[in-house]
């Protein structure tokens, strides 16, 4: 699984694909490491993308983080648009 996530002082935050700290930058690392160790090997990404409410969750904030919505949580909308951004 792969998210665009990005550690901060509070915990991890949701960000946009293209953000140099993003943790979706690991999908290239393990490209590369397949390049050297498994040239020709298929790599599946099963889940990708950033949390949101809906589907019977919500963005409450986890526990000692004040605010009203959780950092890692992403409106639908911004959701859409860094997927298309991110593919």
């Amino acid at each position: 699984h792969a998210y665009s996530w990005m550690q901060t002082l509070l915990g991890r935050t949701g960000i946009h694909p293209e953000h140099n700290m993003s943790t979706l930058h690991e999908v290239n690392d393990m490209i590369r490491f397949r390049d050297a160790a498994l040239p020709g090997m298929p790599i599946f990404l099963t889940e990708w993308g950033w949390d949101s409410a809906g589907g019977g969750e919500d963005c409450n904030p986890p526990a000692g983080v004040s605010g009203t919505a959780s950092p890692v949580c992403l409106s639908e909308a911004a959701q859409a648009l860094y997927a298309v951004r991110g593919a």
